[in-house]
């Protein structure tokens, strides 16, 4: 219902503004909370920046093939998008982590399964936009279970927007000199709203961190049927 609002921006727009306040917001909560430190260990290892470099890239391109499917009329695909990536992500946990489901989590599953098939077949074409949107978003919750136990949920997202900051940050001042871009371009509310996606994207991912490194990761994609029942509502 949000990303409507800053259609101006574009989806690359939209995208480069949520990493760069996002990033802010991130930093902001690590220095009121004195645990600046814990990011600094991050970016000192490099096994642990590359992989967190990797989630961030994951996400992005997550959040850019779910805002362009929002804007240009695809909202029931990026809500079936989701309703496949509790699939994914159970059987990462399956495959990737040793995880053992209940007899009832199977049924609810393969019950899952069979509507993704019956709803696929009635699109009538091949949902890459919930394909996308499901595998990177599965993948980048293995990584956040894995580094979990090493680094907090607010440091490793600090490090997944910082490492995209310049990229987005160089989006956003090419456009503004070209003149296309949105900021300070299409009123106070429209910039406001550009600025709030900072704590909009952070709030949600912060929250999932947090939830990935404490519960079975098998649990969390059970949980994830949630977000695209009421995106499809």
């Amino acid at each position: 219902l949000y990303f409507p609002l800053l259609a101006p921006a574009g989806p690359v727009g939209i995208i480069a503004h949520r990493v760069v306040w996002s990033a802010l917001f991130c930093v902001r909560v690590l220095l009121l909370s004195r645990r600046w430190h814990a990011f600094r260990a991050a970016v000192a290892d490099r096994t642990l920046l590359a992989t967190l470099s990797l989630a961030g890239v994951l996400v992005a391109l997550n959040w850019l093939v779910y805002v362009y499917g929002v804007l240009n009329g695809h909202t029931i695909d990026t809500a079936l998008g989701y309703y496949i990536n509790p699939l994914v992500t159970v059987a990462l946990a399956v495959l990737t982590l040793g995880e053992r489901l209940r007899t009832a989590q199977w049924v609810a599953l393969g019950t899952g399964a069979v509507a993704v098939v019956v709803i696929t077949v009635g699109v009538g074409r091949l949902p890459w936009i919930a394909l996308t949107l499901a595998f990177t978003f599965g993948f980048y919750g293995l990584i956040k279970n894995r580094v979990g136990r090493t680094v907090s949920a607010v440091a490793s997202l600090a490090v997944e927007t910082t490492v995209l900051t310049p990229m987005a940050l160089g989006f956003l001042i090419w456009a503004g000199v070209a003149g296309t871009g949105a900021f300070g371009r299409f009123g106070a509310w429209n910039t406001t709203a550009l600025v709030a996606t900072g704590v909009i994207t952070a709030v949600p991912l912060l929250l999932f961190g947090g939830a990935a490194r404490r519960l079975p990761l098998s649990v969390v994609g059970m949980r994830q049927y949630l977000a695209p029942t009421l995106q499809f509502m």
